[in-house]
């Protein structure tokens, strides 16, 4: 392009008939007047107040110095009508008006010489036209510059702030930027736009607030298992008595007396039946470990089951069978650890049923599940113990009980009822729950219980090197019954008073994300009644004489489903992404009228300045 002789920048005022841009001048007009002024640069700065313009060595001359040059300014910017139209603007029609004509501006005077449509007809006018301009002034240009900086200005159609806003799909917002509305009602309009916005501000807030919680809410669903049974739940059964009372009375075993009597009812208790502990007692003492001790003072598995039926089918009828009623404990305990696995407990020795995770259950009710009449014997119950039953308690196989926290108690002379169902567990994992699935020493199946028992045996190794006999970790050695009432029941207290709280913490002993859990309801009658202690008196050959008897020392226990259906909780958000997509574009399109396409135009708007202003 040819470079133009350096001349005095031309004038010429313009109509806007669709809004203003925010770098030009604005007017009073049943339109909107603006100017159109060549500059030093290009700068937008200069040029913009009625002083200035009327200033003719200013940047904005005073217009054209006779009609004759109107006219041919006319007749060329005419010639550039198809142009303009073509880049999608539109021209007005032309007004000749007297040179001395006067446009009040914002109170001031202000000399015009043509009216055109739009800002892109302005600068195709004035491209045409400069020639026809006063040559002279102080203030010089170079003509390519300025073309170059129109051309991109016209071709991308990157309009100002105001116009975009005058544009944009969030509803009221282009009231806000209407100058030819009253100042009144502009105002109005922004200061519902700012309440609008407050309110909406206040609710987006909250809704992430709500969102970064991440609190959860459980889902529940019911799963029918395909082949029409479940796994029976491990059945874990204590008798309450630790120590057998015969065994206790042994002399060898005098100190395991005096050290349950001193833990029961105290030193000073002791000392008033003349049975304090001696030194030879610790001595002894030191010697005997309490795994051991548990063992050999134990209520015997053939003396607490009197009958065990299972799914219909009594577990001990081959004995009946083969020796018509008589047969030897040995015979009995044989087919007895075929379904029950000896277990330490804090309990002592307990016994549970189902230890495999083996046996199955097709139906439903009382009669389809495991049935239990069970001897404790009260006659061996150590003067120490202070509650006669037994406990009862239904966990996973997999899973170690705490049947001495969890446990069910059932009291002698009682028909017990206990209807399960199976609950699965699904927890989320973080953000939104801390669960794990990790593996422990001493199993691959995670459970809290197991994971807070060795956590506890390790406390216990570190204070007192040993550990509780039902305590998992066979690296660690087994408790003598010395150190088990100088050092283990007193940090086991400290344990359970939080001393050891943040050992405890780094266990990391925290939900498992998957788990198994066996819901339950129980319900109780006498046992046995009348008749049929009568009957048990005749057919039973041992030392019971008297129904009295039989309703101290009996319990009868069912365990049972309810369902065969699995009853899922699924752990899931209680907000989720599309709640809060939700919440925020509800309350942007309800209080602004702004939606996904008002933050694309916004985005587009943006990306074409910035491309602007680096070219």
């Amino acid at each position: 392009m040819e470079r133009a002789t350096p001349h005095t920048l031309g004038s010429v005022l313009l109509t806007d008939t669709r809004r203003h841009p925010d770098h030009m001048t604005r007017g009073d007009h049943v339109t909107h007047y603006t100017e159109f002024c060549y500059h030093p640069y290009n700068d937008p700065s200069i040029g913009f107040n009625s002083a200035k313009r009327r200033n003719t060595s200013g940047c904005c001359g005073a217009g054209w110095h006779d009609n004759q040059d109107y006219v041919m300014l006319r007749d060329h910017v005419t010639k550039t009508r198809d142009q303009v139209t073509s880049r999608g603007y539109s021209l007005t029609t032309f007004e000749e008006r007297p040179r001395e004509g006067v446009l009040k501006k914002r109170g001031k005077p202000v000399d015009y010489d043509l009216v055109l449509a739009s800002r892109a007809a302005a600068a195709a006018a004035a491209k045409e036209t400069t020639n026809y301009c006063e040559i002279g002034g102080e203030h010089e240009v170079e003509r390519e510059s300025l073309v170059q900086d129109e051309e991109v200005m016209s071709e991308e159609g990157v309009e100002s702030c105001s116009e975009f806003m005058q544009s944009i799909t969030a509803s009221f917002i282009r009231f806000i930027f209407e100058t030819d509305s009253p100042p009144f009602r502009r105002v109005l309009w922004f200061l519902f736009w700012v309440t609008c916005c407050g309110y909406a501000g206040s609710n987006i807030k909250a809704a992430f607030t709500q969102y970064f919680s991440y609190d959860t809410a459980s889902q529940l669903s019911f799963i029918q298992s395909l082949r029409g049974e479940l796994t029976m739940p491990a059945i874990t059964i204590c008798n309450m008595n630790k120590y057998r009372k015969s065994w206790l009375n042994e002399t060898k075993n005098l100190a395991v007396l005096k050290y349950e009597m001193e833990n029961t009812w105290g030193e000073d208790v002791l000392a008033d039946m003349n049975m304090s502990i001696t030194d030879e007692d610790h001595e002894n003492a030191k010697k005997l470990l309490v795994i051991n001790l548990e063992k050999d003072g134990k209520h015997g598995i053939t003396d607490m089951f009197y009958e065990v039926v299972f799914d219909e089918e009594n577990l001990l009828e081959e004995l009946e069978v083969k020796g018509g009623g008589n047969y030897t404990d040995e015979e009995k305990e044989t087919i007895l650890k075929k379904h029950f696995t000896e277990i330490n407990t804090e309990l002592g020795i307990c016994y549970t049923f189902n230890a495999d995770g083996k046996k199955r259950v097709k139906r439903t009710g009382n009669d389809f599940g495991a049935t239990f009449t069970i001897n404790i014997n009260q006659a061996e119950y150590a003067e120490t113990q202070e509650s006669a039953g037994i406990k009862v308690m239904l966990h996973h196989f997999k899973e170690p009980p705490l049947i001495k926290e969890y446990g069910l108690a059932i009291p002698p002379g009682s028909e017990a009822y206990i209807s399960t169902r199976t609950l699965q567990l699904n927890n989320l994992r973080e953000p939104y729950f801390n669960c794990t699935d990790r593996k422990l020493r001493t199993t691959d199946y995670y459970s809290v219980v197991a994971c807070t028992l060795e956590c506890h045996a390790n406390i216990l190794d570190e204070e007192c090197q040993c550990k509780q006999s039902h305590m998992p970790l066979d690296t660690i050695t087994n408790c003598s019954l010395y150190t088990h009432h100088t050092c283990t029941e007193k940090a086991i207290k400290k344990i359970h008073n939080g001393s050891y709280a943040d050992r405890i913490k780094d266990c990391w002993c925290i939900d498992a994300c998957k788990d198994t859990y066996y819901e339950y309801s129980l319900s109780r009658a006498q046992f046995p009644p009348i008749n049929a202690a009568k009957n048990m008196l005749k057919v039973n050959n041992s030392e019971y004489s008297t129904i009295s008897d039989l309703r101290e020392n009996f319990i009868r226990l069912h365990v049972y489903f309810e369902t065969l259906a699995i009853e899922n909780v699924d752990k899931v958000p209680a907000y989720t992404t599309m709640n809060l997509l939700g919440d925020v574009g509800g309350n942007l399109g309800l209080f602004i009228g702004a939606n996904v396409a008002t933050l694309a135009e916004l985005i587009d708007y943006l990306a074409r300045r910035v491309h602007s202003w680096v070219r």
